[in-house]
């Protein structure tokens, strides 16, 4: 089931790009993610993020792990044909200006986004993957049609303020969306690197965990909150839905919009 659209939004030039009927079928979904629960072995843990520089792939690519202590573990991987590394940031930068942008990424699921700080993600004298740097993102969002919308404010970061070596960054020929503080319990990096046909993005989540002076740390978390493999499994058929769609709407978002002030 879509999400609301106001009046105004149904009179936007972008409401032709909103498709009520994107959402990937639940049932493929579900089997996408049946048996994928990955041993701690396989899980990515945080002091291993400069890894993902490596050529080729590493253990525990796509599923999500469970820990005792109630935090968890998210990766996924997706290949995103006909998209660029530059379409990728300027997409991070152009989506957190109004909610129809946010709506038209997923349909089913985007309720809401608004960034705190527009005037910087609209500043043209910055590089698009600098605009979004110490910036805060106001969402809402069900990971599934539904469910109960969460609210969340999102501070994306520096890669470099979660870890990753200075000079791979320097060096490297992709992109790093990421986000996390010390009051923020859960930290996302979203590493986007070339491929032949356009970009590959290996996402990992680490619930659970914040980022204290540029380091990934586990949060004490409270008795009541506990990630299980059922949130996992949901947030990361959200995580497949969205990018999945994305990946099919942002060529042509692009070319329309690539040249119109932020």
């Amino acid at each position: 089931m879509a999400v609301d659209i106001t009046e105004e939004e149904e009179k936007s030039p972008l409401y032709k790009h909103f498709d009520a009927n994107a959402e990937f079928p639940l049932e493929d979904l579900k089997k996408m993610t049946e048996n994928c629960e990955l041993s701690p072995e396989e899980a990515m843990t945080p002091d291993q993020i400069n890894d993902l520089f490596q050529e080729g792939y590493l253990p525990g690519e796509f599923g999500y792990c469970c820990y005792p202590d109630g935090s968890a573990m998210l990766a996924n991987r997706k290949s995103m044909p006909d998209v660029t590394v530059e379409m990728f940031d300027w997409w991070f930068c152009w989506h957190m200006i109004e909610p129809l942008r946010y709506k038209i990424w997923d349909p089913n699921n985007h309720l809401y986004c608004m960034t705190k700080q527009p005037e910087k993600l609209q500043d043209a004298s910055v590089p698009y993957h600098e605009r979004y740097w110490d910036t805060d993102c106001e969402i809402m969002e069900t990971h599934l049609p539904g469910e109960q919308a969460g609210h969340v404010v999102i501070p994306f970061r520096n890669p470099a303020d979660l870890g990753f070596d200075v000079q791979r960054l320097a060096e490297f020929k992709g992109t790093i969306v990421c986000s996390g503080n010390a009051r923020t319990p859960v930290t996302m990096v979203h590493f986007l690197r070339p491929m032949e046909h356009g970009v590959e993005l290996r996402s990992r989540f680490w619930y659970g965990y914040h980022v204290v002076n540029g380091k990934i740390e586990k949060v004490q978390l409270p008795p009541h909150v506990k990630f299980d493999a059922g949130r996992m499994r949901n947030s990361l058929m959200h995580n497949i839905n969205e990018f999945t769609n994305l990946s099919r709407i942002l060529p042509g978002l692009y070319e329309e919009y690539k040249n119109v002030p932020i």
